[in-house]
């Protein structure tokens, strides 16, 4: 009913058939009378199988519960997560960030991001609790709000007032994700960030000109989607050496004669498609 083995190490392993299926387990010792008294609670326990008086569930593998004596192993509770809070994650988030990793200006923007998503969320939010349902209300709750900005020079500025745009909440929460990626690598997170389906003012509000290495940076820490990833591509600033490089392309592929010197005017002069069209010799 259950034989013992003494493999080349001395390690005493048990063999033994429940159900016409072998198994064979190592009892992890070299003492032959604990191997014989192991030995003969698992021939016990097979009996009590095989009369009915115990049942394997069917969670718990055969051997595992034969070895174990009939008993049902213990599983132990799953870790708690530590809670952590939204103002917790900001400040090991920024405490995280090396000197001179982000532009100062970058920076501050980023700063004041944060004071807006802990005065709408509120500073003792559970981040781990974070849904697109807070997300939608978080927008929602901004898109009414009025933000001020001065027009006019420097000796008479005027104050004036209008509605939060869709960009610069599109821009909070990119803040908000760069945090939440941080965390997910420092294992105080899990799980997407979750902006997904989220809704948005409309808006003709464009974002601001960045270089190649600015806008893949902001896709990174931002994990933007192709939409919101499209909508800073447009405001692609080229480096001179990078619109050379486009003028060679350009005047490699192009199928007719006059499109590179439209692209190089229009490269050069700032000009607009319908004036180079509209224009003359």
């Amino acid at each position: 009913m259950a034989s013992l083995q003494q493999e080349p190490t001395g390690i005493f392993h048990i063999v033994f058939r429940v159900d016409g299926k072998r198994y064979k387990r190592s009892l992890g010792t070299k003492n032959e009378e604990k191997a014989i008294v192991r030995q003969d609670e698992v021939a016990e326990t097979i009996q009590l199988i095989k009369r009915k008086k115990i049942s394997v569930p069917d969670h718990v593998p055969i051997a595992e519960f034969v070895l174990n004596n009939g008993v049902i192993p213990s599983v132990p509770p799953p870790p708690q997560k530590k809670y952590i809070s939204l103002t917790s994650l900001f400040n090991q988030f920024f405490d995280a960030i090396p000197e001179g990793n982000i532009e100062k200006s970058t920076l501050k923007m980023m700063h004041t991001h944060k004071r807006h998503l802990l005065r709408l969320l509120t500073p003792d939010f559970e981040i781990a609790k974070l849904i697109g349902k807070d997300m939608q209300e978080y927008v929602n709750t901004r898109a009414k709000e009025q933000t001020q900005y001065f027009v006019g020079d420097a000796s008479n500025p005027q104050r004036n007032r209008r509605l939060v745009s869709a960009t610069t909440i599109r821009k909070e929460l990119v803040t908000l994700g760069a945090a939440w990626k941080w965390a997910t690598t420092a294992s105080l997170l899990s799980g997407r960030f979750p902006k997904w389906g989220l809704r948005f003012p409309k808006t003709d509000e464009k974002p601001p000109f960045q270089t190649w290495a600015e806008i893949e940076r902001q896709i990174e820490i931002g994990q933007l989607d192709s939409y919101e990833a499209g909508q800073l591509w447009e405001c692609l600033f080229l480096k001179a050496s990078e619109i050379n490089a486009l003028l060679q392309y350009v005047k490699q592929s192009a199928n007719f004669p006059f499109i590179h010197p439209m692209f190089a005017m229009a490269a050069f002069t700032g000009a607009r498609r319908s004036e180079l069209i509209r224009s003359q010799r």
